[in-house]
């Protein structure tokens, strides 16, 4: 993003900007590996999530574990990735 596009901050905010070094962003953007926008959640946006959870099925399928074992498994790793979505959003 370059510097032109950005708003400008004025008092504390630009003291802070300029002290840190940080550099103001835009939405939408991940933060640890949620994505953080405004608004509702378009489909584009929790499919990286979707995906992600998706992507760590096909490491278990040649795993020693049963067949019970692996629903077990994959429950657990839906629902841990549902709370921590969610966490960010409360």
């Amino acid at each position: 993003m370059d510097s032109s596009s950005a708003p400008s901050p004025d008092g504390f905010g630009a003291t802070f900007i300029r002290s840190t070094e940080v550099s103001i962003g835009s939405l939408p953007f991940d933060y640890l590996g949620v994505p953080i926008f405004r608004g509702a959640p378009k489909v584009q946006q929790l499919s990286r999530l979707a995906d992600s959870v998706i992507s760590k099925f096909g490491r278990w399928k040649g795993s020693t574990l049963s067949l019970a074992g692996r629903k077990c498994l994959i429950n657990s790793v839906i629902a841990a990735s549902l709370v921590h979505s969610m966490m960010v959003y409360r």
